[in-house]
């Protein structure tokens, strides 16, 4: 999705968009230097501005996930270079276990 938005901006709605207004007070709207209705007008300018929202949020997504990683990466290096997932789920089970036997007694 994020890359068909990505081509959209880029492809389909990279046009100018312009309103002027004549000296009888009425606006013509211009996209790419050609003159369109108020209605084409507006439909560029929704489709343009869902495809803008849609690539900013993914773009914001994909950057998180890829800080996740990097930090990952760093930290499990900086360790002694084994999974820390055994040991951190081994811990889990012990601390429940000691909770539940606290309970219990």
């Amino acid at each position: 999705m994020y890359a068909n938005d990505v081509w959209y901006l880029r492809n389909k709605y990279n046009g100018d968009m312009d309103q002027k207004r004549s000296e009888d007070g009425n606006l013509t709207y211009f996209i790419s230097g050609q003159e369109v209705t108020k209605k084409e007008y507006q439909e560029y300018f929704d489709e343009w501005q869902l495809h803008e929202k849609r690539a900013g949020a993914a773009s914001l997504y994909i950057q998180r996930r890829h800080n996740l990683m990097v930090w990952l990466i760093r930290h499990y290096k900086l360790g002694d270079g084994e999974n820390p997932i055994p040991k951190l789920q081994e811990s889990a089970y012990k601390h429940t276990e000691a909770r539940a036997k606290k309970e219990a007694a």
